[in-house]
């Protein structure tokens, strides 16, 4: 039988309408709105979670202390939410701890980008020499979304969900033989790095002999000299008493040490749109937290260093870390270019950094 198109719009309609109705019905029958995507949407109830946080910083540290702001803020915020801190490596060592939240065994982990870098290699970027002025202009950047829509495309892949930065601080050089004030300096110097292929190839680049010592040694290796110095900030010697066995400081802020905030992703899927809202909002809360604290605190942590136990602090004028910065720069280009995803990501920060200029 032949219709005509009038007849094909109503018979059309009817079916739609029909269809429609079925789905509705099989939607009041399972409790579920009509229409509505099966996970991370408002409609579905919140359920009672648990989530281990894991992170590596000693009490009183300003990861610590971040780490304790997000809670506070989820806890304000959603009460189906369980949050468990475990600092100071209670789990077990960075490295072993992010295994286990790619596996799901931890949920959470507050985590250097070096270790995150063995995963999802944009990460390194996060650590190219000189990337960033300071750490101010670092949270300028990472609060974008410019920033966040490029940096996280490669989480999900990974089976990782990607919430943002909740501490950073600028990283420096202390030693225990002399002033720096150029790259020739350090020549020949043995310095303590981080795990991690960038920072040996950044400290090499600086003619430096580089070695990786955990950092519940390197206390006993300055003080026999198997290390002359390492490259850590000035808030975190002052706290951890490094101040007492070296004596010379210099603010090359190499590279920043970001702190991302990672999930695993089945256990992001199954939370309830409002669950990981509360979680988005307490990181950027404890990121903002983070940064305004270490801001506060810098004057405090050199004049502490200075005046209580004798360090020489050195402040390099514009011209000396130009000096730095170009000694690396073949390192900042290796890191920029691994892989498409950390070119597309060094790209957007320069461009956030120059205004598009």
């Amino acid at each position: 039988m032949k219709h005509t198109w009038k007849q094909l719009r109503t018979l059309i309609s009817s079916a739609a309408a029909a269809s429609l109705l079925l789905v509705s019905l099989s939607a009041c029958q399972s409790g579920q709105p009509a229409g509505s995507p099966s996970g991370g949407d408002s409609s579905k109830p919140s359920q009672a979670v648990t989530i281990k946080v894991s992170h590596t910083n000693a009490e009183g540290g300003g990861t610590d202390l971040a780490a304790k702001d997000f809670k506070a803020a989820v806890d304000a915020a959603d009460a189906s939410l369980d949050i468990q801190l475990y600092g100071n490596n209670q789990l077990g060592a960075e490295r072993p701890v992010f295994e286990s939240v790619l596996t799901g065994t931890v949920e959470m982990q507050i985590i250097s980008t070096s270790v995150l870098a063995t995963v999802i290699p944009e990460a390194y970027v996060m650590n190219v020499p000189f990337l960033f002025d300071d750490v101010t202009q670092f949270w300028e950047v990472v609060n974008t979304d410019a920033f966040y829509d490029v940096f996280s495309t490669s989480f999900e892949a990974k089976g990782l969900h990607f919430l943002g930065f909740m501490n950073c601080n600028d990283r420096a050089v202390a030693n225990t033989v002399r002033e720096i004030h150029t790259p020739e300096d350090m020549h020949g110097m043995k310095i303590r790095v981080l795990e991690g292929e960038v920072y040996t190839d950044l400290f090499t680049a600086l003619g430096c002999n580089t070695s990786v010592v955990p950092i519940t040694e390197l206390y006993t290796s300055l003080s026999q000299g198997m290390v002359e110095g390492e490259d850590l900030g000035i808030a975190y010697l002052v706290p951890n008493k490094y101040v007492e066995v070296e004596k010379y400081y210099t603010d090359t802020n190499h590279t920043m040490q970001p702190l991302a905030a990672i999930v695993n992703l089945s256990v992001w899927n199954k939370l309830s749109a409002d669950q990981q809202k509360a979680l988005e909002d307490a990181v950027k809360a404890a990121g903002d937290g983070a940064r305004d604290r270490y801001s506060s605190l810098l004057e405090e942590y050199y004049a502490t260093a200075e005046n209580d136990y004798g360090m020489v602090i050195t402040h390099l004028t514009d011209e000396e870390r130009q000096a730095f910065k170009d000694a690396t720069a073949d390192v900042s280009e290796k890191y920029a270019n691994l892989n498409e995803g950390c070119r597309a990501t060094y790209d957007v920060i320069q461009e956030i950094i120059t205004g598009g200029k």
